[in-house]
């Protein structure tokens, strides 16, 4: 298993793995326009971990510039193919993505999680820190 930066050419294979976060899928004909708006966002990291070739896992971290200074980051979409879950992938994702808010100066990382995956988080070191609102537009 290995673990580098996510390249535009990943993206037909994160979306699949996506999946099982959302059933939202963009149009095929779209997926390019997309990759590549993505990885020219400035404020963004976002990782793979591949294995045999194979993308098996997805994660991105966002960089805020705080109002009064200092710098926080906030992971978002990760997902581990359900075939390698329990084998440590998320481990080291997330262990990737917090090094890389660490290299940009970052304070503090926040992430959203859903309660069945709060003890792992916890286990690499997250805690509750406030309860999460939302609208979805």
């Amino acid at each position: 298993m290995h673990i580098r930066t996510f390249m535009p050419e990943d993206m037909s294979a994160v979306i699949d793995i996506l999946q099982d976060l959302s059933a939202y899928r963009p149009a095929v004909e779209s997926v390019p326009a997309l990759a590549e708006a993505f990885v020219a966002q400035a404020d963004c990291h976002a990782c793979v971990a591949t294995q045999g070739g194979r993308v098996i896992a997805f994660g991105s971290i966002f960089i805020l510039n705080r109002v009064r200074g200092g710098r926080s980051g906030i992971i978002e979409d990760v997902v581990v193919a359900p075939d390698v879950r329990g084998q440590g992938v998320g481990r080291q994702l997330i262990d990737a993505l917090v090094a890389a808010a660490r290299t940009r100066g970052c304070f503090k990382v926040s992430l959203e999680a859903a309660a069945s995956a709060q003890a792992f988080y916890e286990a690499g070191g997250f805690h509750v820190g406030g309860q999460t609102m939302r609208v979805l537009l």
